[in-house]
Order: C-alpha cells, then structure tokens, then sequence
C-alpha cells in the first residue's frame, strides 16, 4: 500500500452535509471522504455550518446558499431588479 494522503474534501453551499438538503453532492462528498479514509488517508471536509461527517475531520464555514433555480426566485429577482432601473 502506498503512504497516506492528507486530502480536503470541499463541499458546496447547497446544504450541510448530513440534512438531505445538498441531496446528490452532500452523498458524494460524505461517501469518497468515508471511503478514502478506510483506506488509511488523512481525510478533512470543508462544509457550511450544521453539516455532520463523522469519522472525518470536518472544518465548516459560514455561508449562505446559492438563490435556488426556482422559477419564483427568477421573477422576482427580475422584478427587483427591474424596479431599480
């Protein structure tokens, strides 16, 4: 087996990690940190607020998320938007 890694996992601001809220990437970065580590590396996520990864070193950081791809949120982002023109 080669030497351990020191390896950061960076999270997006969707959702912390362990709230369902980041759905697919929240997965993704908790499953690779949880299988990097049983492989003998030195793991750390960085994650917003509230996110849980257990086994793993985890750094979290304030954040708001992204405005949602929502259509309601696109309109009145154009109406506020359009009231200060």
């Amino acid at each position: 087996m080669n030497a351990p890694v020191r390896i950061l996992l960076v999270s997006t601001p969707v959702g912390a990690l362990g709230t369902g809220a980041g759905g697919g990437v929240e997965l993704t970065v908790q499953n690779t940190a949880h299988a990097l580590s049983a492989r003998g590396h030195d793991v750390t996520v960085l994650a917003p607020h509230g996110s849980v990864a257990e086994g793993v070193a985890l750094v979290t950081i304030d954040g708001d998320p992204p405005v949602s791809a929502d259509e309601n949120s696109w309109i009145d982002l154009a109406l506020q938007a359009a009231s200060r023109a």
